[in-house]
């Protein structure tokens, strides 16, 4: 049994925030001052770092360390994900 990525960010002290995200929606390149977590809790979602662009699925949780500069892209259907900032 997978566990839950709400309960997993819980046990690492982050404070999860639902994010819905409607088809075909770009967000262009920038960063953020704190490292993100994230995880895809339904469809897909197109991550661009400098180092590659990588699909995110169900289950997939990239971690962005504070300054990564990345874009994202939904796919053809609103994608759900789970975001969390470390302090």
């Amino acid at each position: 049994m997978t566990a839950d990525p709400g309960e997993v960010f819980e046990q690492e002290g982050l404070h999860p925030e639902a994010t819905a995200n409607g088809p075909g929606l770009t967000y262009g390149r920038h960063s953020h001052a704190r490292d993100k977590v994230l995880v895809c809790t339904s469809d897909t979602i197109t991550f661009q770092t400098a180092a590659e662009d990588t699909v995110l699925a169900v289950g997939d949780r990239p971690d962005l360390p504070a300054g990564t500069r990345h874009g994202a892209s939904v796919g053809p259907s609103e994608v759900s994900c789970l975001e969390a900032y470390r302090t």
